[in-house]
């Protein structure tokens, strides 16, 4: 078993107008790059690697320097210039891997011999440069990146519902994260999920027992399920809380967990809510009713409510009424932070603007339904002046990001991009991609699979749901996977299982971990 390492590769791109022709005229100078084009390895699903021969420095080619060598990706069609694409830099190597980021893509690779830093003068710009070529070209190539393969590592399938898994009990949502540099339990992970007890739902939170990465499927955890936040039975704004999504943040005061919640409210329509924990552990948010944080048996607890706070310690974060001032949502419900967490573990809510995917739906009068019958993933931008989660719009109705789709989940990636794992209508689970260049989500998608490392069983997509993918930076980065599994009679074949059935009786009904591979 493998671990994929995510590598962050240092692209320079420079807006190029012309390509400059040096001075320095040469003999004739002819290279035979002879450029490769391997899915990369360990990284098979990510990138690429290339080989090339390089520009020879005796005869006719001595008077040429080489600054360095660069491979340009781009999808559809072959580069045209230096910087018409993704650019990787290599130095003066013969060798290279480029990290685009995207599974089950095609891409076209082109070579370039850069002259000076910006590349504005290449190999090949002046008379007496020659790059030979076949019937393709010496210096192109194409190939297409694997597809996302996860291993729920050291378990065989029919471990499932033993102690070998993450929450060994009836759980369901799990929502992540590595404390940050500077806080108390900084590099461990925290992890959230909620659970039905007593007939209402509530927030449990557990801490591992080490630092860094782990297989978190038998890990040894310091704090095990502690009751977090729940439902208020008789508070009807907080009478059904479920699906947590939680992150550090600097909330203009401290640093302190903020988390938030679907919620079902006064309306009966669906809303998030958020409140924020008392310190940087995310492990007590201050719960304000009388019979509360007594573990999984308690009757009920409540989302503090003391809004005159500065500041503020709870509230509704995106708001669901089917009116024009809450975007004409009649639901909005779980979802994921999307946030660099890689470039900056800790979005200060006072000056920056995180985004949040969520599953919703329109109030289909004003706004009609998008997909084709269950909910579609929108997103939301903090407004760090206003203080609100600002929904993208489409005019005056939510604009749908992903249509006919749920349970997101969140990894980002170098250079602004991110990718979303989402379960479609059909149940798979797709990924989709957020270009941070362009500003907007990609078309392209790939399909996940994740088996079972210990036999190589292949868990159906219908087993599969509340997807929670990480990025663990330090030592790494390394990616994971948290999420439910559940399927149906307890055995892990095609057509046994349902989202949408209640499992809470079977011991499958679990908590797994899984690492991406390659």
């Amino acid at each position: 078993m493998f671990t994929m390492r995510l590598t962050q590769v240092t692209v320079a791109i420079v807006s190029l107008a012309s390509l400059a022709l040096p001075a320095d005229a040469k003999a004739a100078c002819n290279w035979s790059p002879t450029l490769t084009m391997t899915p990369a390895a360990d990284s098979e699903s990510h990138g690429f690697d290339f080989t090339w021969v390089v520009v020879p420095t005796a005869g006719d080619c001595a008077s040429f320097t080489i600054d360095h060598y660069r491979v340009v990706l781009k999808e559809g069609s072959y580069p045209t210039g230096p910087n018409s694409g993704r650019v990787f830099a290599y130095g003066t190597s013969a060798a290279g891997t480029a990290l685009p980021h995207r599974a089950e893509r095609e891409f076209y690779a082109r070579l370039f011999a850069c002259d000076n830093a910006d590349c504005s003068d290449v190999f090949g710009n002046v008379a007496g440069e020659g790059i030979d070529t076949d019937a393709a070209d010496d210096a192109r190539e194409i190939d297409t990146t694997d597809p996302e393969s996860w291993a729920i590592v050291g378990l065989n399938a029919n471990d499932g519902g033993i102690a070998s898994t993450v929450v060994p009990t009836t759980a369901n949502d799990p929502t992540s994260f590595f404390y940050p540099p500077g806080t108390t339990h900084a590099g461990t992970l925290a992890l959230y999920v909620y659970r039905s007890a007593s007939g209402y739902q509530h927030v449990v939170y557990a801490r591992n027992g080490s630092s860094g990465w782990d297989d978190f499927n038998r890990s040894t955890w310091s704090v095990y399920m502690d009751e977090a936040f729940g439902s208020h039975t008789s508070d009807l704004d907080y009478d059904d809380v479920s699906h947590p999504y939680a992150r550090p943040v600097d909330n203009g005061v401290d640093v302190v967990v903020r988390a938030l919640a679907q919620n079902q409210g006064t309306s009966g329509y669906w809303h998030v809510d958020w409140t924020d924990s008392v310190h940087d552990i995310g492990d007590d948010f201050d719960l304000t009713c009388s019979s509360c944080c007594a573990g999984a048996s308690s009757t009920e607890c409540d989302f503090p409510t003391a809004e005159a706070a500065s500041p503020p310690t709870a509230g509704v974060a995106v708001c669901a009424d089917s009116s024009a001032s809450c975007y004409e949502l009649k639901d909005a419900l779980h979802g994921r932070w999307m946030w660099d967490y890689i470039a900056d573990p800790v979005p200060d809510m006072t000056s920056d603007s995180p985004s949040i995917l969520f599953s919703g739906s329109p109030d289909g009068v004003t706004c009609s339904a998008v997909g084709g019958g269950q909910a579609d993933i929108y997103q939301a931008t903090w407004d760090p002046v206003g203080e609100t989660w600002e929904v993208l719009m489409d005019g005056s109705c939510p604009d749908a990001i992903i249509t006919d789709a749920h349970d997101p989940g969140i990894i980002p990636l170098p250079n602004g991009d991110f990718k979303a794992y989402v379960v479609d209508a059909s149940h798979e689970l797709v990924i989709h991609y957020y270009n941070g260049v362009t500003e907007s989500w990609e078309t392209g998608t790939s399909v996940v699979e994740i088996y079972f490392e210990g036999d190589s069983t292949v868990v159906d997509h219908d087993c599969i749901a509340n997807v929670d993918a990480f990025v663990h930076v330090d030592g790494g980065p390394l990616e994971g996977m948290f999420f439910y599994l559940a399927p149906s009679d307890g055995a892990f074949e095609v057509g046994y299982c349902d989202q949408g059935s209640d499992y809470s009786g079977s011991a499958y009904s679990n908590i797994y971990f899984a690492e991406l591979q390659n």
